[in-house]
């Protein structure tokens, strides 16, 4: 039973191992396939097993830091100062943990050690050195999805629970009064419940998983809805473009008839709801393309609008008739609607500069959008990530723009200095 129940504690000692370094650091790309990575925790297991089989006492101690440290020097990913303090870290914990119990069940440490309760305590000490790994890494560490404060509050009655019903029944004295085979039973039934416990966490976690993913595709689906009502918008520009030009042809008729009438009364009314009618849909012409046309007109208006000082070129002979008008909005109006937010928050000067042109190799359109911005920049993986607090919308943008680009055989790059964010749109324009 005791090798049953060491080999138990190593299985254990590796998934808690794996459990804490995941939140902090990735693998090797040898353990990229899932096979390999489960043949190799078998494996390690396994070594870990042999090795405490072999060794004794306190000399597992050094097995057991030599293993682990290995592990994190030839397995993990990561500056090697980062991933030592991690090291130190874990054996904080699982010392810590070991030395609570040792305060909680035996009044010294040679009492301690010279217990007859040893698979118990070895059980016991797994659990609450589980329960703090999960409570570090939940509030610590980089993974994606994280399961939330409440759900985290939910599960952890169920680890606490297991734990309590341990020592009420340690000092209860019930484990002690039963006879060998029901005390093998009762330890067979610590190790289900530890592994239960594990089970409903992953449950747990994936289910946090999916909510975020479930989430992240709404936003997607509630940014392209806005990127279609923009795109819409645009298209409503253009037509009562055409119509105010189509409608002055008849104006210029009738105040041509008018003045051979010599009626300068009829001249000046058609001539007021001439100039009202232009008031109304007054346009900068920036370029001839139409869709780009409208777009810059309808942000520049609303940079104008915050206090922007605003500056939009598009160099002459500008090619994007091969990118979907769609894409091409949708990776603009994101650019565009990024600049403004950053901008309208500056303490000092606001501004945004738009420049399009041609790369100097042809083939390639250039957009580069120029705005002012105060505050801290957040990375995630690398990855920038938004300061804007609408319930992470503007948070798909930047990576939506990105994923366009590739998708039109192009890509962005963004920079910061000095409170000046750069974001360069580089777009094949070669069919």
């Amino acid at each position: 039973m005791n090798i049953a129940i060491l080999l138990f504690g190593c299985i254990a000692d590796t998934y808690l191992m794996y459990l804490f370094f995941s939140h902090y650091f990735e693998e090797q790309k040898l353990l990229a396939d899932s096979k390999m990575r489960y043949l190799f925790y078998i494996m390690f297991a396994g070594i870990w097993f042999v090795s405490n089989l072999l060794g004794n006492g306190d000399y597992n101690l050094f097995i057991s830091a030599a293993l682990i440290f290995l592990y994190v020097v030839v397995i993990l990913q990561g500056k090697y100062g980062y991933k030592l303090l991690c090291y130190v870290l874990l054996f904080v914990i699982q010392f810590g943990c070991e030395f609570l119990f040792m305060l909680i069940f035996q009044p010294d440490a040679e009492s301690y050690k010279k217990s007859s309760d040893t698979e118990f305590q070895m059980i016991a000490i797994k659990f609450l050195t589980y329960l703090i790994i999960i409570l570090i890494t939940q509030f610590t560490g980089r993974v994606k999805a994280k399961i939330s404060r409440k759900i985290l509050l939910i599960y952890l009655c169920l680890p606490v629970a297991s734990i309590t019903v341990m020592i009420i029944n340690f000092y209860a004295g019930t484990y002690h009064v039963l006879l060998e085979g029901m005390k093998i039973l009762v330890l067979l039934g610590y190790c289900f419940l530890f592994v239960g416990n594990i089970v409903v966490f992953y449950a747990f976690h994936l289910y946090s998983e999916k909510l975020e993913e479930t989430l992240e595709q709404q936003l997607v689906l509630t940014k392209q809805e806005a990127d279609l009502m923009l795109y819409n918008k645009v298209m409503q520009m253009n037509e009562m473009q055409k119509e105010l030009v189509h409608n002055t042809k008849h104006h210029l008729f009738l105040i041509r008839k008018y003045a051979e009438q010599n009626d300068v009364e009829s001249i000046l009314q058609m001539t007021t709801q001439l100039s009202e009618e232009i008031r109304e849909n007054e346009k900068i012409i920036f370029t001839n393309i139409s869709v780009l046309n409208a777009i810059l007109n309808e942000k520049y208006a609303e940079a104008r609008k915050y206090g922007i000082d605003a500056e939009f070129y598009v160099e002459p002979g500008v090619m994007v008739e091969r990118i979907s008008p769609v894409d091409f909005i949708s990776m603009l109006g994101n650019l565009l609607d990024n600049a403004i937010y950053a901008a309208k928050s500056c303490i000092d000067k606001k501004f945004i500069k738009v420049y399009m042109y041609m790369q100097d190799v042809d083939g390639f359109c250039v957009v580069k959008v120029v705005n002012g911005y105060s505050g801290m920049l957040q990375y995630e993986d690398e990855n920038l990530k938004s300061t804007k607090g609408e319930n992470g919308i503007h948070g798909v943008g930047i990576q939506s723009v990105k994923r366009l680009a590739e998708k039109c055989e192009g890509t962005l790059v963004c920079n910061a200095k000095e409170n000046v964010f750069e974001a360069v749109l580089i777009l094949s324009t070669v069919s």
